[in-house]
């Protein structure tokens, strides 16, 4: 009775940070702490900075962001293949993510060398795998929030085929989704118990939140390239909702409730028809944002903004063993060959075409 006590006491204990946004005629960006937000929040606050703004209404850095993408993409693309990957892939993948974060996630996740995304990796997954990209936590000195971001470089598993750019630049942007979530939603006892609701299941990381963030990226980028689009649309059956992903999060939770999982978690049920008032209502076959009450909505919530110069040290929030901001962190400490059957499993089913796999061979370096 004590521990079910103390339990509740640690879960109210957590304070998530108040919603955030651009001041009105100010460029300056707002200061996102590490695990801070509630999961919808952070989505709609992201999603009203960038989803169906014209230009002019977009604020300076977005606008350079969006025009050194475009001008750099349309210049790499004519660049054969072979070629690229041979001699400029890197530091072009390097320069696209860095436009990528700073249009949509306020420069979060490379701005500074302490931001999230410490490494960029081009690699050759095992056969098994069956993987396009990973976003893998690793241990930072700083405790802050640190990813490596790995993407499959071959077609095929014998490494005859390269991948070329709009198919690479395509996973780049799920894989920052992915990071920009995993570091900034909050980690505490009681947002985990409806992550099936929210950022997504462990294993997957593909729930609503995520599909709704993804989607509205995929959408404002398809006027940016039309062989970017292509691919977005063919990943999702022209609905900008990846097949493969949202395949794989149902499968997990469809295991996870008939073996029981999900009771033993204590996770929240899971919700298959939200409800229609949601600012961005996401269900497992449409995405609607309802852009008019999203952007009074985030005007209406949205806290001062802090200038980015802010110590990211000054928060308080930590990982790994602070109060309730502690992470389940199973996908690390399971070991390869046991996760690899796990994945194996699964793509026999034809469902998963994503996963974060510890300790596999990868080449890269430091951003």
């Amino acid at each position: 009775m004590a521990s079910a006590t103390n339990s509740k006491a640690e879960t109210s204990a957590a304070k998530h940070a108040r919603p955030f946004a651009y001041k009105n005629g100010e460029s300056v960006r707002p200061f996102l702490q590490p695990y801070a937000y509630k999961a919808r929040d952070l989505m709609n606050c992201t999603v009203a900075s960038f989803y169906e703004l014209s230009d002019d209404q977009l604020a300076p850095h977005q606008r350079r962001a969006k025009e050194g993408f475009i001008k750099l993409f349309n210049r790499r693309l004519k660049v054969p293949t072979a070629e690229l990957h041979e001699t400029r892939l890197y530091s072009t993948l390097k320069k696209l993510m860095r436009h990528i974060d700073e249009f949509f996630f306020f420069g979060s996740l490379t701005h500074d060398l302490q931001s999230p995304i410490r490494r960029l990796a081009l690699t050759h997954f095992p056969p098994e795998a069956d993987l396009l990209g990973r976003c893998c936590l690793i241990n930072t000195d700083d405790g802050l929030p640190g990813f490596e971001i790995s993407l499959e470089k071959y077609e095929d598993y014998k490494g005859h085929k390269l991948v070329d750019l709009p198919n690479l630049v395509h996973t780049l942007i799920h894989e920052l989704t992915h990071a920009f979530l995993e570091g900034f939603c909050c980690h505490c006892s009681q947002c985990k118990r409806n992550d099936i609701n929210a950022v997504g299941m462990e294993f997957t990381g593909h729930g609503p939140i995520f599909r709704g963030m993804h989607y509205a990226v995929m959408v404002c980028m398809a006027d940016w390239s039309a062989e970017l689009d292509k691919v977005s649309r063919g990943c999702s059956n022209d609905t900008y909702i990846e097949t493969f992903s949202l395949s794989a999060e149902k499968s997990e939770i469809e295991d996870m409730e008939k073996n029981g999982t999900l009771k033993k978690m204590g996770m929240r049920p899971y919700i298959r028809n939200p409800s229609r008032r949601l600012l961005i209502w996401t269900s497992e076959h449409r995405i609607f944002i309802d852009v008019k009450r999203l952007r009074t909505h985030v005007r209406r919530t949205a806290m001062s903004v802090s200038a980015t110069s802010a110590k990211r040290t000054s928060t308080k929030r930590k990982r790994d063993d602070e109060g309730p901001f502690v992470r389940n962190t199973r996908v690390q400490t399971e070991d390869a060959v046991t996760f690899l059957r796990r994945l194996v499993d699964l793509n026999s089913r034809g469902e998963e075409r994503f996963a974060r796999v510890p300790e596999l061979p990868w080449w890269g370096r430091d951003l």
